[in-house]
């Protein structure tokens, strides 16, 4: 039974860690698709119709990437690129392959934060490298469901996904929702 508990709670941890994994690859694919369709729009403003396509996608893949739905995010992103190569004007462009853009936006700073002692989801979220507002700490819980149970116990080591892609018209709704929540537990 030792031996079977010991098995159940690796398979765990390591289910844990190909979801966050998944998770940093498909955004890093998402950032790039987005610099895609900049380049793309730039140089092609007068097809409006692929440029609307265009934007349709990419706000799809985030909305599918917010819900944790990573495949159909890939998808669109795989779409969005056929789209935008399909419409580039130069043959130097049209070469770079979407593996090389993806490359280039992992080296951008990490969008994981490693829980320390003392840490709780407020302080993490008014930290200054990650959103520098307390009421903020309801986009890390919701983007981290799958590791925490209960925002109130986070654990040393964990891995949390910061997400970036926040839209300033859903700060001031997540602030409202983070403050409804504490204020209904006191």
């Amino acid at each position: 039974a030792k031996n079977t508990i010991r098995l159940a709670k690796k398979a765990r941890e390591l289910s844990v860690e190909h979801i966050s994994s998944l998770k940093s690859r498909v955004f890093g694919e998402i950032v790039a698709a987005e610099k895609i369709c900049k380049h793309f729009i730039k140089h092609n403003k007068k097809e409006f119709t692929k440029i609307q396509q265009v934007r349709e996608k990419l706000n799809s893949a985030y909305e599918a990437f917010d819900r944790e739905d990573y495949m159909i995010a890939r998808e669109k992103v795989f779409e969005i690129v056929t789209i935008c190569r399909s419409g580039m004007p130069s043959k130097k462009t049209s070469k770079v392959k979407i593996k090389d853009k993806v490359k280039i936006c992992n080296k951008k700073p990490t969008v994981f934060y490693k829980v320390k002692k003392g840490d709780c989801l407020i302080n993490i979220a008014k930290d200054k490298k990650i959103f520098d507002d307390p009421w903020l700490w309801l986009l890390i819980y919701k983007a981290n469901r799958d590791q925490i149970r209960n925002p109130h116990y986070i654990y040393v080591g964990q891995k949390l996904f910061i997400p970036r892609n926040v839209q300033p018209a859903d700060i001031s709704s997540i602030r409202r929702e983070a403050k409804s929540l504490i204020k209904n537990q006191q």
